[in-house]
């Protein structure tokens, strides 16, 4: 039974392997929401400094996008 079971995790993790390649050829983009004001100071920093692909590059991920995206200004009811 022990010969049967290592034989199926090995198949499994060759999959996931597989999927993994497959899923690695597609370019990763990253959506970021980030305002403009004093508590997103450590995603302006970010950034600036490109952390985001850096600690991608460093992790194996490859190449990666970031796209930064600002929240559109809340609309005001004027009716209560």
């Amino acid at each position: 039974m022990g010969c049967r079971s290592s034989g199926v995790a090995g198949a499994l993790m060759f999959g996931l392997l597989a999927v993994a390649r497959i899923a690695a050829a597609d370019p990763i983009t990253v959506r970021m929401v980030s305002a403009n004001d004093l508590a997103a100071l450590p995603l302006i920093v970010a950034k600036h400094n490109h952390l985001i692909e850096k600690q991608a590059q460093a992790r194996g991920l490859g190449e990666v996008t970031v796209e930064w995206l600002v929240p559109a200004p809340a609309s005001r009811s004027t009716s209560w």
